[in-house]
């Protein structure tokens, strides 16, 4: 069984949070990986162009392409 989830904040506070309220979940900072903020300037392009659409939408994907990294996740691809 596996669990995917979004921590705003670093990895030492995630796992401050987690001994304290899911210690039976066993979590380890090897098991979480840590993303860094898109660069402001290429948020402000991104926001550029969505303002020249009549409808525009975006959709916010936080795996930034390491899912298939994961071997459980590879039978997927194919």
């Amino acid at each position: 069984m596996s669990y995917n989830a979004l921590f705003l904040g670093n990895k030492s506070m995630l796992m401050k949070v987690m001994k304290k309220s899911f210690p039976e979940l066993g979590l380890t900072s090897s098991d979480c990986v840590q993303m860094s903020p898109i660069p402001q300037s290429g948020l402000m392009g991104m926001f550029r162009k969505l303002l020249k659409e009549d409808s525009p939408s975006m959709i916010w994907s936080p795996y930034g392409g390491r899912c298939l990294q994961s071997p459980s996740l590879k039978s997927f691809s194919t």
